[in-house]
């Protein structure tokens, strides 16, 4: 062998000698209690009464400890307890090697938040894996579970997941469920089996039934089985999957041969009803994003019907297929639209091509342009009709904008004035007249004026038990002048697609100041917002902000807005002023907030409509109340409140009246949970249209269903506040 060689080989081997020896020296063995000695001829430590060793991690307590530095097998005696990370195995002796991190323990009980359980054998086949033998597994921490979850087979993922085989599910000493594979993250909330039994008006007694199936982390889902009285069985799946560098998507589908019941002999009544839905979303990259989704229903109503909070949410969901990519002054996107409901209205895109930039500054002008253009293939679907509108599109905007502030003494003002002109070219008008292609031209212009004036006042105290550390007044006035000349086509003359084609003559001043007030107050809790992915039950818990506990963050105790719009040349309008609109919003204390927006006709002196939502929360109860008022229409007031007696029970009451007309109590909801040590016990009972009722079991450790049915108060989705006219 060269001389070199064998050299570089020696060295190696003398340095890796080396590191392996600095390595041992770095993580040494700890052994402590009341008697520790070593034995050198035999290369052991004895360690008696109260020992505790600790390496890399792991922690081994027992009576009595012996340790074999050689081969670094230690033989614990007498109430043995492995420690690793927060999981926890003990038995009355254990052997485990430090070095391959591997051990066994006979009669072991273990805990591995959330689950507990015991085996006739506990082997530790990994650093992170360990396999029980004939034993059981569930959430209840007493000796003698309340329920419990049997199997010769469990293996344990630590800080992963529990997997096992053939189990049988024990309530005391009944069995009730034979399950032959059972996979449960640990750290999922969610329960894998879930019955709901009740009643409900529309269903009669019902029973609802949902098996959470888990193969790995990239496909999992939900196998549902229903009965309803009225209605018969029915069933169908959710099919959540990942694909590694191609997305995640998410499949349902329900099924039911629906006889109604409540229909006389004779009389047709049965029926298939159906709903498909289908999502994938694919970040290709940080700046691009593919997503698809398809809705198939075999009825109009069959959503509202049997999935009442997912109508509520999005009434008709829409089948597309969209390609965006966004960099930081422009965005490209490609967009399909296609109607597969034939009783539904949707407006086709077949397709949609848009090109947007924004902010784009000319050199070192301060002159910034923006643009929005796109091509589309365009066709309104009606509820079964044969005769559609269609149209190709092809519309681009320009603006030209240049913010900057007043010269000389009135440099505190900001002034952005802009110009813009639309092109819009159509190959066919609403009547579906080809002999002519046309271009409609719109003129826009205007300019946003703002500025802002504060005072700062040195006061730190509790006014009324409100924290105050140091105050500071905010006021924020800007006018807002829009104006769009008349276009070269009336919109009467156009297919009524979208926002674009419906563009008409406007000129008018937006006049708006907001008063703040603020203070601020020292970071108690790091926040955070629970979110849950859309294509798994999985929940996401982000940071609100990077403050820290003891930092102080700024809050704004008042906030005030208002607004009115005034149309210099009114035409058909009474007054050239419109409403005035007011957001105010209040957070006098923690615990306190208030929202309220209202619409004032100053010409009546009467308010059109005000909502007003308080939301008030303790430790031990919360309160919400909601106002929701229109002229001449409706006047509701909705109220929850939620109480936790003890640590045994807590109950809950919703009432919503409607003030107007007939005056009534229009809905009642009273809810009750008791504690039973590792279940919770659901009841709630409903008034609206008839009298409902429901009852669930939950798990502790699982707290969240998959079924919503509390109706409670929620507050108004975006969008919903009195708009302007």
């Amino acid at each position: 062998m060269n001389k070199r060689y064998f050299y570089f080989i020696f060295c190696w081997l003398i340095a890796s000698t080396a590191l392996s020896a600095e390595q041992k020296k770095k993580n040494p063995i700890d052994c402590q209690g009341d008697k520790v000695e070593y034995i050198k001829e035999e290369k052991k430590v004895v360690g008696t009464g109260n020992v505790v060793v600790t390496y890399e991690g792991v922690r081994l307590t027992a009576d009595k400890i012996v340790i074999y530095m050689d081969t670094q097998d230690a033989l614990a005696y007498g109430k043995a307890v492995l420690y690793k990370d927060n999981n926890v195995f003990c038995g009355e002796n254990l052997s485990y090697n430090f070095g391959t991190k591997k051990g066994s323990i006979i009669d072991s009980m273990f805990e591995a938040p959330p689950w507990y359980g015991r085996g006739k054998k506990m082997d530790k086949i990994g650093d992170e894996t360990v396999l029980y033998r004939k034993g059981y597994f569930t959430t209840c921490e007493n000796e003698t579970p309340h329920y419990r979850m049997v199997s010769n087979r469990i293996k344990i993922y630590l800080g992963d997941k529990l997997v096992a085989n053939n189990v049988v599910f024990f309530v005391g000493q009944v069995p009730l469920l034979y399950i032959p594979r059972y996979s449960h993250p640990l750290n999922d909330d969610r329960p894998r089996v879930t019955i709901i039994p009740g009643k409900k008006k529309q269903w009669g007694v019902f029973v609802l039934s949902a098996w959470r199936y888990y193969f790995n982390e990239n496909a999992r889902g939900v196998i549902r089985l229903d009965w309803r009285e009225f209605t018969g069985v029915a069933g169908g799946f959710d099919y959540n999957y990942k694909i590694d560098d191609y997305g995640q998507g998410e499949l349902k589908f329900y099924y039911m041969q629906e006889r109604d019941r409540r229909k006389k002999e004779g009389v047709h009544a049965e029926r298939q009803r159906y709903s498909i839905d289908y999502k994938h979303e694919w970040r290709i990259d940080k700046n691009s994003r593919l997503f698809g989704e398809y809705h198939r229903y075999g009825e109009r109503d069959f959503r509202y019907d049997y999935f009442y909070e997912a109508y509520e949410k999005e009434a008709q969901p829409e089948t597309q297929i969209s390609f965006t990519h966004v960099k930081s002054n422009y965005s490209i996107e490609g967009y399909l639209r296609k109607r597969v409901n034939r009783f539904e209205n949707v407006v086709e895109k077949l397709p949609e091509v848009s090109l947007d930039i924004s902010s784009l500054e000319i050199g070192d002008s301060n002159f910034y342009y923006d643009s929005e253009s796109s091509a589309a293939n365009l066709n309104i679907k009606t509820d079964h009709s044969a005769e559609d509108t269609d149209a190709v599109r092809f519309d681009n905007y320009n603006q030209l904008s240049y913010p900057t502030r007043f010269p000389g003494y009135f440099k505190w003002i900001s002034f952005t004035p802009y110009i813009g002109e639309r092109q819009t070219f159509y190959n066919k008008d609403k009547e579906g007249s080809t002999h002519e292609n046309f271009f409609r031209g719109i003129y826009y212009g205007g300019f946003d004026m703002s500025t802002r004036f504060y005072r700062a006042f040195d006061v730190e105290k509790d006014l009324w038990n409100i924290e105050i550390n140091k105050l500071r007044h905010l006021i924020q006035p800007s006018i807002e002048y829009d104006y769009i000349h008349r276009p070269t086509v009336s919109s009467g003359k156009l297919g009524a697609f979208d926002s674009i084609d419906s563009i008409s003559k406007s000129n008018y001043y937006t006049f708006s100041i907001e008063n703040s007030l603020q203070t601020k107050w020292p970071v108690k809790t790091t926040d955070t917002i629970r979110m849950y992915d859309p294509f798994s039950f999985e929940a996401i818990e982000e940071k609100s902000s990077d403050l820290q506990i003891g930092d102080m963050e700024s809050v704004d105790l008042v906030s005030l807005l208002t607004k009115v719009y005034f149309y210099p040349h009114p035409e058909e309008l009474v007054s050239p002023f419109s409403n005035i609109y007011g957001e105010l919003d209040l957070k006098p204390y923690r615990w306190l907030t208030a929202e309220v927006d209202s619409s004032y006709d100053h010409s009546t002196r009467d308010f059109d409509g005000v909502n007003v939502d308080l939301t008030a929360t303790k430790p031990n109860w919360d309160f919400t109340l909601g106002s929701r008022y229109v002229k001449k229409s409706s006047c509701e007031v909705t109220t929850d409140l939620n109480y936790i007696l003890n640590n045994k029970w807590k109950f809950g009451v919703m009432e919503r009246y409607e003030f107007k007309g007939d005056e009534a109590l229009t809905e009642q909801e009273y809810r009750i949970t008791r504690d039973l040590h590792c279940w919770l016990l659901d009841i709630t009972y409903n008034i609206k249209d008839g009298e409902s009722y429901w009852v669930v079991f939950r798990l502790k450790a699982f707290p969240e269903i998959p079924f919503e049915f509390t109706t409670a108060y929620h507050q108004p989705k975006e969008g919903s506040e009195i708009p302007p006219p």
